[in-house]
């Protein structure tokens, strides 16, 4: 399960794609306004990796960190609101590893792809010698 968090490198091809399909299918579009829009894209897709390399604020704006989601078994709302996840995803993830509760995650990190990396609790001293 993977979330979209990078902002130039998901919005560029998108914006490019819908511009493409737009001026390929107005009549009403010149051909110069049609290389002008690819033009403007293609050099505003270059322009914020190019200062995202060379600028800290840059870069912070527009690439993401990993973030936690989950400890020991505690959703973190404030990150959730954050990151625009809802619990319907955590258990989604969850489940994906074979938890079919959140009690049973130790950490669920979203990580910069969008993905999710779940960490499975450990079984605690009781479960351990019940199941011996």
């Amino acid at each position: 399960m993977t979330r979209s968090r990078s902002a130039p490198s998901r919005t560029g091809p998108v914006a490019l794609g819908s511009t493409l399909a737009t001026v390929t299918l107005s009549k009403s579009v010149a051909l110069l306004e049609r290389v002008l829009a690819f033009a403007l894209l293609i050099s505003l897709q270059f322009l914020i990796t190019w200062l995202s390399v060379r600028s800290k604020a840059v870069s912070h704006m527009v690439k993401a960190e990993p973030m936690l989601l989950v400890r020991r078994g505690e959703v973190l709302p404030r990150a959730l609101k954050q990151e625009r996840v809802v619990d319907d995803e955590l258990l989604a993830a969850a489940r994906q590893q074979g938890i079919m509760s959140l009690a049973d995650v130790e950490a669920m990190i979203l990580g910069t792809d969008g993905s999710f990396s779940v960490i499975r609790r450990p079984p605690s001293s009781e479960q351990a010698s019940s199941t011996s």
